[in-house]
């Protein structure tokens, strides 16, 4: 016949069981707070596996794994426990026990991890639970449990421990989202500040320059190349080029031609994962040592004004959507700053040689004012009236090159000629009356 417990023993029972319940409860509280606290990705997951290993809870080896969507492999991103493991372990596709629950998004548990051939030696023997972290409906990674125990883990460890993921996965939603919104703040402050920039600038050589280091900026590209649009000729002409290998300024590229040729014909961007397995590409750059480009039209409205490329030389780096779209921001702000400056700088070649016509020809030529007051003159002026320029700037034309009986004829001719050539009868500075041809201009 078996004795019962004295009252004070089963007393003793129920106060540690009480006690062992609050240090759980306040472990599971700590765990909560720990992961609600955290202020990144990262964060995150060390929050969990240290929660999680708590004395009160008596999880020994824990680790998070992410899942790499390229390769399909599971990379961990924090761990304890596990001595021998690499900080940057990675568990390939069709390795390892935990990729069930990465497959199917649900908790499995092996009671004893040496019955399973899919076991990666950690332990060497032992149970684990794999728990799938899920954020918006897609498994991202796995929480992994191990005990050095065959059959450690029961019910109440399944629910902890799934609590435990899914308050991680939402705190990693919240992180990727406050991330993503950085970044799109961070991206709009660097569009803005290149606005700036390229905005201050209008002579077309230094225009050039500021689009293609912003754009190699912008995008943490290794280098680059702009090319502007010479509609005559129906070619590229490349106007800046930066660390692909080799100087590329003055290459002409026709359209359809190569990676800037084919986005000058299409009017759409490219990626091109690796530039020299692509059979697009231009015979010119055959000996370009570059990895990834990324090209784009520089287009306003549907007006082709050039194209930029840009390249990485690193194989493990490749432009993917997210690079597209930030270039596709950039694109059409490089568009308009080439294209002022551009015109800016054909406003000055035709201002100089007006400049130097005027300067040059042989007829009397003067710039007034819409007073009639002259803002400027040319030497020829000068010589035929016998004036000086500092004597006649800000005077009336009139007074200066007639006499009394032809000056109603002169205002006649000022008020009805403005901007054509005049041909009348004028006066020097000492009252002789010469016939003249002067040219008269408003501004």
């Amino acid at each position: 016949m078996t004795s019962q417990p004295r009252a004070p023993d089963r007393d003793r029972i129920a106060d540690n069981r009480e006690t062992g319940l609050a240090r759980r409860q306040a472990a599971l509280l700590r765990l909560t707070t720990g992961i609600a606290a955290a202020d990144d990705e990262a964060a995150v997951y060390q929050s969990v596996v240290s929660g999680l290993h708590d004395e009160a809870l008596g999880y020994a080896f824990l680790g998070v794994f992410l899942l790499d969507p390229d390769s399909g492999d599971r990379v961990l991103q924090a761990s304890v426990g596990w001595t021998d493991v690499p900080d940057d372990w990675r568990v390939h596709r069709g390795e390892g026990i935990s990729e069930q629950a990465v497959q199917d998004g649900h908790l499995h548990y092996t009671a004893d991890v040496t019955r399973d051939a899919r076991y990666l030696p950690s332990l060497n023997s032992g149970s684990e639970v794999d728990v799938p972290l899920r954020v918006d409906g897609t498994t991202i990674g796995v929480l992994v449990v191990e005990s050095s125990e065959p059959n450690a883990f029961g019910d109440e460890d399944f629910e902890i421990l799934t609590a435990a993921a899914n308050q991680a996965a939402i705190a990693v939603g919240r992180a990727r989202l406050l991330e993503a919104e950085r970044e799109r703040a961070d991206e709009h402050k660097a569009l803005l500040d290149t606005m700036a920039v390229l905005s201050s600038e209008l002579e077309l050589s230094r225009v050039l320059e500021a689009v293609l280091e912003r754009a190699v900026d912008l995008l943490s590209a290794t280098g680059g190349e702009v090319a502007i649009y010479d509609e005559e000729a129906q070619e590229l002409e490349v106007v800046a080029s930066q660390n692909i290998g080799k100087d590329s300024t003055g290459t002409r590229i026709k359209l359809g031609e190569g990676a800037m040729g084919a986005v000058a014909q299409s009017h759409e961007p490219l990626i091109i994962p690796a530039y020299h397995e692509w059979l697009g590409q231009s015979v010119q750059y055959a000996d370009v040592m570059v990895h990834s480009v990324m090209v784009a039209p520089l287009l306003i409205g549907q007006r082709l004004v050039g194209a930029t490329a840009m390249v990485h030389s690193d194989p493990k780096r490749i432009f993917n959507e997210e690079d597209m779209r930030l270039l596709n921001m950039f694109a059409p702000q490089a568009a308009v700053a080439i294209e002022n400056a551009r015109l800016f700088t054909s406003a000055q070649q035709q201002s100089q040689y007006f400049s130097d016509l005027v300067l040059n020809s042989p007829v009397a030529i003067v710039t007034l004012g819409e007073k009639h007051e002259i803002l400027d003159c040319n030497p020829a002026f000068q010589n035929m009236f016998g004036y000086d320029k500092s004597e006649v700037l800000g005077k009336d034309l009139d007074p200066l090159i007639t006499t009394d009986a032809t000056r109603s004829e002169a205002v006649h001719y000022t008020e009805e000629a403005l901007g054509h050539a005049i041909h009348g009868q004028g006066r020097r500075r000492r009252n002789v009356l010469l016939p003249r041809s002067v040219g008269i201009f408003v501004l």
